[in-house]
């Protein structure tokens, strides 16, 4: 894991694309089970 995670740290850019789309995934799905 800490070894994926240097990786990902060496380029910035596609961490920052992962990390949100990550993170508009979980809210959009926490949004939706709250909603219920």
């Amino acid at each position: 894991m800490v070894s994926v995670y240097f990786q990902m740290k060496t380029d910035k850019d596609l961490f920052a694309s992962l990390f949100s789309i990550a993170l508009l995934v979980l809210v959009a799905i926490f949004y939706m089970k709250s909603s219920l």
